[in-house]
């Protein structure tokens, strides 16, 4: 009798060590999209630019997912990210010595989409005139769909 106890209770064993090395480990992000950044409520400003991840992603059981490492969108390079998927980008200026935001970043299942609200100077965004990059995307229709997609819980209309 005492032996039937020990097999399943081997596997279950195995089974907790496992997923705990399979979920505590975090893994080597080296992602790079094609993105498209545009304008909502202006059908006529699109641009093409790329956005990357180059870091570690940690895949939490019972917190947020989170993000280390280097973003860069386009030129401009954000080194030391850490975020959940829902962060502000922020960099520092040399030359002025201060620290300015880029937006907001919502990033989907494993940094496998992504859309940032840019923030404009003084003025922030909004959704009647705010430029927005989603990646991966090659057109308006596209990135709209990534970005409604992934801000589906705090949007009350659909962005256009």
């Amino acid at each position: 009798m005492k032996k039937s106890y020990r097999i399943p209770i081997a596997i279950l064993v195995c089974g907790l060590i496992y997923g705990c090395v399979f979920f505590g480990l975090p893994r080597q992000l080296n992602l790079s999209y094609n993105a498209l950044e545009y304008q909502l409520g202006n059908t006529e400003f699109q641009k093409l630019t790329n956005i990357s991840f180059d870091g570690w992603y940690y895949d939490r059981v019972f917190k947020k997912d989170c993000f280390v490492g280097t973003f860069t969108v386009g030129d401009k390079v954000f080194p030391n990210v850490k975020g959940t998927e829902r962060e502000l980008l922020m960099t520092y200026d040399k030359t002025k010595g201060t620290y300015y935001t880029l937006g907001e970043v919502i990033i989907g299942n494993y940094c496998k989409e992504i859309t940032i609200c840019l923030f404009e100077p003084k003025a922030g965004w909004n959704s009647g005139d705010g430029k927005m990059i989603s990646a991966p995307a090659t057109n308006r229709l596209e990135a709209l769909g990534i970005s409604n997609r992934l801000m589906q819980k705090r949007l009350i209309n659909a962005l256009e």
